[in-house]
């Protein structure tokens, strides 16, 4: 015979709503661990920050909060970044530091490497299992240190833009060359400010130098940048050696 509906079980007991859960036995009850409905969330305070949320707590608001937040989770799973900093986390523990270290600041450096979305450097840390210690001693090979919460301030002000390394440097008591090694794990490129920036008498005539001597554009803005914490674009100074070559024919041709 041929039946012409879906047969729904139930939970199996006559008379007993489709619905009915009374089939369902609780073996070990799951306790609610959650007392802050921000910072114990998952990316809960970073989600306040980047929408707004937060006091006076509408019934609107916890709703708009709460639908973020599972968005946003949704997205970070299907975006495949857990898998990947799971696959960069996956190593043999050495006992050398200098290749432990090695292997810290890869693992970082790529799950950082993402930008849509860019996971935020504690989640991507408490991922793989490190401290901020720990990384920040990878990085800069012992010489500088900072707990979660500068490292995390650190990071915002990174992703805000930077201007100056030599002032975020100082903002966070380390050196130009520190504070340049931290910038480039995050991999975004540095301030628009910059190409408003012409730089002091020195600085230019460094770059000067080193066109003279024969560097490339874009080895002379590395350069610049690693000296003085000054970045000039190699499109600048390709216009700076255009410029100066001209000079020099015209004044060659004076003589």
């Amino acid at each position: 015979m041929k039946v012409s509906r879906e047969t729904i079980i139930g939970c199996g007991v006559d008379g007993h709503d489709e619905e009915c859960l009374c089939d369902v036995v609780i073996v070990t009850p799951t306790p609610i661990r959650v007392r802050d409905a921000v910072n114990d969330m998952w990316c809960g305070r970073e989600i306040c920050d980047i929408r707004g949320h937060g006091v006076p707590w509408t019934d609107e608001n916890m709703i708009a909060y709460f639908t973020d937040l599972v968005r946003g989770h949704d997205g970070w799973i299907a975006s495949n970044i857990p898998q990947k900093i799971q696959a960069v986390s996956e190593y043999e523990p050495v006992s050398n530091a200098i290749v432990g270290w090695k292997q810290i600041r890869e693992s970082v450096r790529q799950a950082l490497n993402f930008d849509d979305p860019k996971p935020p450097v504690e989640l991507v840390l408490n991922s793989l299992g490190f401290t901020a210690e720990q990384f920040l001693t990878a990085a800069t090979t012992g010489k500088f240190t900072m707990d979660m919460e500068a490292l995390n301030r650190f990071e915002i002000r990174v992703l805000e833009g930077v201007t100056s390394l030599a002032g975020l440097a100082r903002d966070f008591d380390t050196t130009v060359e520190v504070a340049g090694n931290l910038f480039k794990y995050w991999n975004v490129p540095f301030s628009p400010l910059y190409k408003d920036i012409k730089g002091t008498k020195i600085q230019r005539e460094r770059m000067r130098e080193l066109i003279i001597q024969g560097h490339m554009p874009n080895d002379i803005s590395k350069i610049l940048l690693s000296e003085y914490g000054y970045h000039i674009s190699r499109h600048s100074v390709s216009k700076a050696k255009t410029k100066l070559l001209k000079q020099n024919v015209h004044d060659n041709g004076n003589l």
